[in-house]
């Protein structure tokens, strides 16, 4: 019989370890970021990395004997070994070319690898395994390797990626993603880009090659939250949707037919809005349509890239067609949102890349163009309508208009107003895509009177092109710097346009709802103020429940930091809601006033702690050397080592006490003390503590030693803490 190849080696050998009985899956108990952190890992990265050439010679053994020489204690921290030594291989761009190896050396593995005859999810779940980690590969469909049309639902599974087992809980590691980055082009082959973020084009996309573009470990593919790994991938029909680690699993239509959104989106503090994100293509009837975006505080503008598929579009493009200003920018002030709105010139499919400031994509939409007839460009001047960031920085406050697009008729009088906190010199036009800026001055009047601003439009008329932008610019008074743009709006009869943005109230209550349903303190706090600024008071009931929702969201985040016992942290949680839209109910509720003795007693444990860490090991070695110290002293300690966890019972002589107090390093008194957690003390340690100190004589602990008065109010201050808990216990640790 001859022998086995590496791929059959490893094929086998994953059959026999995958024969014992693996945890059902189910959605982790945590979140990513509460269980890892990329800089708390960076000591077993290093040693990982550090790792001897040599060890490829030899098998999986080998490797994991070195992997594990730190002595770690947790899975978690030898599956980031495992992770970090693999993603070194850098497999995309490392040759492997000898053969005088064995089949089952890792340098066989990762020669298979490297010639795609393996894997490499395959070997890195052979790895896992063989170090007791349970790891199953799941089939599926990987959005970043294939750039399938949009609509079509025909697709075949086309990427493996791994559960790994640790801890308690399954998750997600995409190896593949990770360490070879094998991604899609953007955009297929056949597409036009016809605008640039308000620049006209006219070049082609000739891409069809699947591009390996990663040479090391990608961080987000380790772990990643199931939530937002099902927009990258998803498990194929052959798999059990529970794989998805989803409380409620998405259909394999939903995964193909979500939008395209890219690492970056969930990197960056963009966001689409509950109504956007339900579809990957959208339909702009007469060729209009809308994407909306939560804007993050002091963020640029989002930029933007849209194509015109010809291969498979059924009109074509016009030559002489000018490319831009089909896409307007409407910045919202009000819901805190920014929205690409479009106007397409030609019936069929185009493709919108939408990008960060700095031009990283976030998301791909795909939009089919109908009914389009005759179509006009947006008018002249800036792409972006609404308040501008120049509108920020320029002071200006109490702005009359918020919305970037305003629907108006022919002769109607506008008015805009807003005040600036600095001194400016202001200026406004009226542009057209006909009409000269000039002919319109006398249509447009600005009166500056102290730090207000009014501007009054009365609409022209134009039986052909009926739609205006008005660009109000401005500078520092007394300046010869080049004026900016800070307002800017689309004065338009186009309702159809204006209806694709939606109902602002509806959209704030649809946020508000979603985010009462959600965790996140900060989106909910957001959420309720957007709708106490835009005056909608049409859902008491959906306001009250948000409210209370937001109450107990608070209460939630301050009980975490209470038993984390991290002042710091309490304290944080604590101002937070006292910041909140519902600080004033937090003086009725009796499990805030517990968390505020609460940081008291923690403040006062910390500040007894530090006095004992300054605490020289001279200073300390005095106490124990006491051969017949005063029964104050003994008291003291057996107080102090008692409360860190030693049994009363052998602690009765002073010898056993002098023995404690002598041991250095981890189980040393000052380790112990830096690390405490008063929960950690039972009741009767409690007590037995409590009796020891009230025998004490204060004053003569205070003049026999500093170190002795230092352990004696870090034991009181605990004490005190455990009280006041205590009084507090039959509290009501509930409310609404």
């Amino acid at each position: 019989m001859s022998e086995p190849s590496s791929s059959e080696f490893l094929s086998r050998r994953i059959d026999e370890l995958s024969k014992s009985t693996f945890p059902p899956p189910k959605p982790p108990s945590s979140r990513k970021h509460e269980v890892f952190k990329t800089e708390d890992f960076s000591d077993i990265d290093e040693h990982a990395e550090s790792a001897p050439e040599n060890l490829l010679d030899g098998g999986v053994e080998n490797l994991l004997d070195y992997l594990r020489l730190p002595h770690y204690t947790t899975q978690l921290q030898l599956l980031r070994a495992i992770y970090s030594w693999l993603g070194n291989q850098q497999l995309v761009e490392t040759v492997y070319d000898r053969d005088d190896v064995a089949v089952d050396s890792l340098y066989s593995f990762l020669k298979s690898v490297t010639e795609t005859q393996v894997e490499v999810c395959l070997l890195f779940q052979y790895i896992c395994l063989e170090a007791g980690l349970p790891c199953k590969t799941i089939l599926g469909i990987d959005k970043q390797v294939y750039n399938f049309p949009v609509g079509d639902l025909d697709v075949e599974d086309n990427q493996v990626w791994a559960a790994v087992h640790l801890d308690g809980s399954w998750r997600l590691v995409d190896v593949s993603g990770a360490f070879t980055g094998v991604t899609a082009p953007s955009v297929p082959a056949g597409c036009v880009l016809i605008e640039d973020s308000g620049e006209a084009k006219r070049e082609w996309s000739d891409e069809e090659e699947v591009k390996n573009t990663q040479y090391r470990a990608n961080d987000f593919f380790f772990l990643t939250d199931p939530d937002v790994f099902i927009y990258f991938s998803c498990p194929g029909p052959s798999e059990d949707p529970a794989w998805q680690l989803l409380k409620e699993p998405w259909s394999i239509e939903r995964f193909l037919t979500e939008p395209r959104l890219y690492v970056n989106y969930f990197q960056a503090a963009w966001r689409m809005s509950e109504s956007e994100k339900q579809t990957s293509r959208k339909v702009a009837i007469k060729g209009k349509c809308s994407v909306t975006f939560v804007k993050p505080n002091g963020s640029e503008d989002l930029k933007y890239r849209l194509y015109f598929d010809k291969q498979r579009s059924r009109e074509e493009m016009p030559e002489d067609l000018q490319l831009s200003r089909y896409i307007l920018t409407n910045n919202d002030n009000i819901d805190l949102t920014q929205a690409l709105v479009t106007r397409l010139p030609v019936n069929g499919l185009y493709l919108l890349n939408i990008m960060d400031e700095s031009e990283f994509k976030l998301c791909s939409i795909s939009i089919e163009a109908t009914q389009v007839r005759g179509q006009q460009q947006f008018p002249p001047g800036a792409s972006i309508f609404g308040p501008t960031k120049a509108a920020v920085d320029m002071g200006l406050v109490d702005v009359s208009r918020e919305e970037g697009v305003l629907v108006v008729r022919e002769g109607e009088k506008i008015r805009m107003r807003f005040r600036s906190r600095r001194s400016l010199e202001v200026k406004a036009s009226l542009l057209h895509n006909n009409q000269p800026s000039e002919d319109l001055a006398e249509r447009l009047t600005v009166n500056q009177k102290d730090d207000e601003v009014v501007i009054d439009v009365k609409v022209p008329y134009d039986n052909f092109n009926p739609e205006f932008a008005v660009q109000i610019q401005a500078r520092e008074k007394d300046s010869d710097k080049e004026f900016v743009t800070v307002l800017n709006y689309l004065l338009t009869p186009d309702t159809e346009l204006a209806d694709t943005l939606g109902d602002r109230n509806k959209r704030l209550l649809k946020e508000l709802n979603a985010a009462t349903a959600d965790n996140d303190i900060d989106r909910l706090e957001m959420a309720i103020q957007k709708v106490w600024s835009a005056g909608v008071n049409d859902n008491v009931k959906v306001t009250s429940e948000s409210f209370s929702r937001l109450l107990e969201v608070h209460r939630e985040a301050i009980q975490k930091a209470e038993r984390g016992n991290d002042p710091d942290v309490l304290e944080a949680a604590i101002n937070a809601a006292h910041q909140s839209k519902v600080s004033y109910a937090l003086h009725r509720a009796p499990w805030f006033a517990k968390a505020e003795r609460r940081l008291i007693s923690l403040r006062r444990i910390a500040t007894m702690s530090k006095r004992v860490l300054k605490l020289s090991k001279t200073t300390m070695s005095e106490v124990h050397r006491i051969n017949n110290p005063h029964p104050s002293v003994k008291s003291t300690l057996k107080a102090v080592l008692i409360l860190l966890g030693n049994k009363p019972s052998k602690l009765k002589e002073w010898k056993n006490v002098q023995s404690r107090m002598r041991v250095q390093g981890r189980e040393g008194v000052f380790h112990r003390i830096s690390q405490f957690q008063p929960d950690t003390v039972n009741g009767e340690s409690l007590l037995t503590a409590r009796q020891l100190l009230n025998t004490c004589s204060v004053d003569e602990i205070r003049a026999t030693s500093a170190a002795c008065a230092a352990l004696y109010d870090w034991g009181s201050s605990v004490l005190q803490m455990k009280d006041s808990d205590k009084i507090l216990q039959k509290a009501k640790t509930a409310f609404f």
